[in-house]
């Protein structure tokens, strides 16, 4: 009786749930599911045994069984496996089980701080969002979906944040996002220059009226960065583009949106005015869910539409790949991970002290898909990191599959 070696190739993922089984290919995207029968289990079960090296022994009688053959077609012609006679002089081939371990890389960071070592942390900063100053238009509820102006009397200190942005330098930090009243804020173009000569890339985040009450400071925002504004009126769209065209400002226009209506009426001006450089927001108001279960929910088609690499799988199993790298600074300087959250400290603190408190206490970077529902959902790991809508909406998910 001849006996095989099936052996799953290293690029490959393949996780079950009580009923299903899903095989997901990183190298050429694809992919496939099915019921989780019993005999594929024990196989699937013996597979993901690390020291089995994701090969296991097939006997000729056991692909008699028409379940087990024709997944094993499936995983050969899909080339997300190959099963191998065995004979003389042939080895047993040896592939590598998909296997991310992130509590090893915690123990690390908290070993290097018991020895004082730990300045590597550094390097998981990506990108900071200051809020140097409040307008009276803007909204806390949207400032905790997306980056958008908040209200607020109180003004950045420029010292502090300059000092602050300082110590963060000599790592990977390379954005720093302005928002606000930006125009109003007197220590704009110290900001921006001081920035640019750090060569960290600059953007800016401002309200559509505001720039509109600002426009005869032509001077402020000429140099260079990026200028996002949110448009909430589009009567005030033709101001603004003339004002960034005629400055010749990178710009690019925001549209938020709550309803199916907002949604109509913006894709109608951009189609008559062909506009480009631009984005739509959807944004939770406190009373549009419904508009979410039909634009922004999860369904099987997105899922089937996914497109990860085998570093972006272990990304998501790992940290939160939405909000893992993210600082956002208040005016009154306090220092968050998410402002859906409390603050981690504020700008007096060592950023060393915030990030390692972050990675050791914290929930917003780490914050992956290992809850219910989505621990039981076969598609677990596919589906993106979980957003700020789920947490201002609050629900564990935005899924049409497993809600």
């Amino acid at each position: 009786m001849k006996k095989y070696w099936l052996s799953i190739f290293q690029d490959v993922f393949i996780w079950q749930t009580k009923d299903t089984i899903l095989v997901y290919n990183c190298k050429n995207k694809q992919s496939f599911s099915g019921p989780n029968r019993l005999v594929l289990k024990e196989y699937i079960d013996d597979l993901s045994n690390l020291d089995n090296l994701y090969t296991v022994d097939i006997e000729e009688e056991q692909l008699k069984e028409l379940n087990l053959k024709n997944w094993i077609d499936k995983l050969v012609s899909t080339h997300s496996g190959e099963l191998v006679e065995q004979q003389e002089g042939v080895l047993r081939p040896v592939s590598l089980y998909p296997y991310f371990k992130l509590q090893n890389d915690i123990e690390h960071i908290r070993w290097e701080h018991r020895l004082g070592i730990g300045g590597k942390i550094i390097q998981d900063l990506h990108e900071i969002t200051v809020h140097v100053n409040g307008t009276d238009l803007g909204s806390e509820l949207f400032s905790r979906q997306t980056i958008y102006p908040r209200p607020s009397s109180r003004i950045i200190d420029w010292e502090k944040l300059k000092n602050f942005l300082h110590n963060c330098r000599g790592g990977m930090l390379t954005k720093v996002s302005l928002v606000g009243d930006i125009m109003t804020y007197p220590h704009l173009n110290e900001l921006i220059s001081w920035l640019d000569d750090n060569q960290l890339e600059v953007s800016v985040y401002l309200l559509d009226s505001d720039l509109i009450r600002s426009m005869k400071d032509k001077e402020a925002l000429k140099r260079g960065c990026e200028t996002n504004v949110l448009c909430n009126n589009l009567s005030l769209l033709p101001q603004v583009s003339n004002y960034c065209k005629h400055n010749s400002l990178d710009f690019h226009i925001l549209f938020p949106v709550t309803s199916e209506e907002e949604y109509e009426q913006i894709s109608n001006v951009i189609e008559e005015t062909k506009m480009r450089g631009y984005d739509l927001i959807p944004l939770f108001n406190g009373h549009n869910e419904n508009f979410f279960q039909d634009y922004v929910f999860t369904s099987m088609d997105d899922i089937q539409e996914i497109d990860l690499s085998k570093r972006e799988v272990f990304s998501h199993q790992a940290v939160n790949t939405n909000f893992f790298g993210k600082l956002t600074i208040l005016p009154d300087g306090r220092v968050y991970a998410n402002l859906n959250q409390l603050p981690i400290g504020t700008m007096n603190d060592p950023i060393y002290n915030l990030l390692y408190k972050e990675m050791d206490e914290g929930i917003s970077w780490r914050m992956i898909r290992d809850q219910k529902p989505c621990s039981d959902c076969v598609y677990q790991w596919l589906c993106p990191s979980p957003s700020n809508y789920e947490l201002v909406i609050g629900k564990s998910n935005l899924c049409h599959i497993n809600p």
